[in-house]
């Protein structure tokens, strides 16, 4: 079995402290041969926990959320019971405070199935029954850099696997318990930028070829709206545009686009890929300001946030909706 204290603490070790790759390998090296074959694995693992952590502790009804400490005794209890990642507080609907665990697992690559062994799956089930506390699974897709939320029965259930698609996890995903609202936009968004060569102090958005973004505005139902230099990153980090005109006039470069499909977009999602724009590591603080720009250009653009949720697709949906939302009994 991994020695999962050793490795958490290797991984903490290279997040908080500058060190070189030199010492980070001496210490790598003293784990077992078993361990440092699947380090890399365990390491990816533990840095889309520090995700979830920084995005959804920052979530509109998240109360309290922390990372719950696997590191159990006696050893063998392992064998009936495995604690998962995360324990929150939720604040539901009634405006009280209902407890939620989290496992959270990560789809690697371009894979778009995740797939768990029943003997890694019945352990965790047992203890959150035995606590009397809902579970679900937050997975990570890197195809998407995207988030879902899953109960255990949204998965299929085989012979010795749990399976869900990436389709699936997406249209049964339950993560607006923590107030994780979605954009739609079925409007098509025209855009104008200009760009220029001459010298600026600080520009915000620099172009590789046209040179400091000087304006940026979009159209939607009609009404143009003028983007700040953050407000463009945000805007580029989730819309794609489709180039329908350029022009030249000296140094200045005017590039015109418009969308041409329909968007609908998470806040999770939304912040995970604003941070990956900036190249930042996640923490509480950039993730909650980049929530708040996103959450503040929306309002400007007079695009309303909508909950989605799949109401009544299942027993355990059913169940958090009850607990958390009561958007079912409502409908």
């Amino acid at each position: 079995m991994a020695d999962i204290t050793k490795i958490r603490a290797l991984h903490d070790f290279r997040q908080n402290f500058k060190v070189d790759n030199d010492y980070i390998e001496s210490l790598a090296a003293q784990l077992s041969k078993q361990d440092q074959t699947s380090l890399n694995r365990f390491l990816s693992g533990f840095e889309i926990e520090d995700w979830f952590e920084s995005i959804f502790g920052i979530m509109p009804w998240t109360t309290l959320l922390h990372g719950l400490s696997q590191r159990q005794v006696p050893s063998h209890s392992k064998a009936a019971f495995q604690v998962p990642d995360f324990e929150a507080n939720i604040e539901t609907s009634a405006l009280n405070n209902e407890p939620l665990l989290i496992e959270v697992k990560r789809v690697s690559g371009k894979k778009q199935t995740l797939k768990l062994r029943k003997s890694q799956v019945t352990p965790t089930q047992k203890y959150a029954s035995m606590k009397g506390v809902p579970l679900v699974y937050a997975i990570y897709w890197d195809l998407l850099h995207g988030w879902t939320l899953n109960t255990l029965d949204s998965f299929k259930n085989n012979s010795s696997t749990f399976k869900i698609s990436l389709l699936e996890a997406f249209e049964y995903d339950c993560s607006l318990i923590f107030g994780n609202v979605s954009y739609l936009i079925t409007q098509q968004v025209h855009r104008v930028q200009v760009f220029s060569t001459e010298p600026f102090a600080s520009p915000p958005v620099i172009h590789e070829t046209f040179g400091a973004l000087v304006s940026d505005q979009v159209t939607i139902d009609n009404k143009t709206y003028s983007l700040n230099g953050v407000e463009t990153v945000v805007l580029d980090s989730m819309f794609s545009f489709s180039e329908t005109n350029k022009s030249s006039d000296l140094s200045n470069t005017t590039i015109r686009s418009e969308t041409r499909d329909i968007f609908c977009f998470k806040l999770s999602d939304w912040i995970t890929r604003y941070l990956i724009l900036y190249k930042v590591k996640p923490d509480e603080k950039f993730a909650n300001s980049s929530a708040h720009i996103i959450m503040n250009l929306m309002k400007k653009l007079d695009i309303p946030s909508v909950m989605m949720y799949p109401i009544g697709r299942s027993p355990e949906l059913i169940e958090l909706d009850s607990l958390y939302l009561q958007i079912g009994e409502t409908t």
